[in-house]
């Protein structure tokens, strides 16, 4: 299949009295192949089909400021997926060298939109046998294609009077078992040069509660390098700051390396309690 070429730049939720909440981009290769011959005997076919996302400026995908409480941001999903078939390799891969904003709006007199998410998988569905494992389980699967990120990626919690919002998420499917804000998989190598934000929103009444941080998770059966800075921070709060949340780098069978600032702080408060700390994980099984 031909490579996907994608060139986008604005999903925004509109201004109002409560902000709009942002779009979603779904940029999707799915294959599937014949599973068995009839004789016990699995029939490949190859694609070679990649997604490129080439950035003409930013994709905003932000929730639109309100002038008592922000819409929520929007989503992003770059999915490449093989079904109904086992142990296929693939040349295929994702580039991306574009921004994403999901960033939540702002609430003027209110609260603060929640941010949005962002996933990116190149993987594949293996019958009898997903993949990549969780951690501590090795895996015997192939290394097909990978995941280059240049982008940066944002999914904080907007600016809001009484709550700054919270960074965006979304359940994982039971794999870690928890909400995720940003998160690449891939059954190759993932490599990471942008700057990688899921932090909560900050609020600015006396009375205000900062929003809290979300996970940012990279998890490759090969290599990981990263790069970019990596932050998942409590929002600043006058009454209270916000918890940080975690962020996990696990390479299951290969090198991982980082070079980036990775920050997971918690809020600052003026009269009340500073937000939590979070923590941060490189690990290699």
């Amino acid at each position: 299949a031909a490579r996907q070429r994608v060139a986008v730049e604005h999903v925004d939720g509109g201004a109002g009295e409560t902000g709009g909440g942002g779009g979603y981009v779904d940029i999707s290769n799915y294959v599937y192949f014949q599973a068995d011959d009839g004789y016990g005997n699995y029939v490949y076919a190859t694609n070679s089909g990649s997604i490129e996302v080439l950035g003409y400026g930013t994709v905003n995908i932000k929730g639109g400021k309100g002038a008592i409480d922000g819409g929520y941001g929007g989503s992003s999903v770059l999915y490449w997926n093989v079904s109904d078939t086992n142990n296929v390799v693939s040349p295929s891969s994702i580039y991306n060298d574009t921004d994403f904003d999901m960033t939540g709006g702002q609430g003027v007199a209110g609260n603060g939109g929640s941010g949005g998410y962002f996933f990116a998988e190149m993987g594949m569905n293996y019958v009898g046998n997903p993949g990549p494992t969780k951690p501590g389980a090795k895996s015997t699967l192939p290394a097909p294609g990978s995941i280059e990120n240049r982008g940066n990626i944002t999914t904080r919690g907007g600016q809001g009077a009484f709550y700054g919002g919270d960074a965006g998420s979304f359940y994982d499917g039971g794999y870690y078992d928890y909400d995720l804000s940003i998160w690449m998989i891939a059954s190759g190598n993932i490599t990471n040069t942008g700057a990688l934000n899921a932090s909560g929103g900050q609020a600015t009444d006396v009375a205000g509660y900062g929003g809290y941080g979300y996970p940012v998770v990279l998890d490759a059966l090969g290599n990981i390098l990263n790069s970019g800075s990596i932050n998942v921070n409590g929002g600043d709060g006058k009454a209270a700051g916000g918890g940080a949340d975690w962020v996990f780098l696990y390479s299951e069978a290969g090198t991982n390396i980082n070079t980036g600032a990775i920050s997971a702080n918690g809020g600052n408060a003026v009269d009340g309690s500073g937000g939590y700390g979070g923590w941060i994980e490189i690990y290699t099984s």
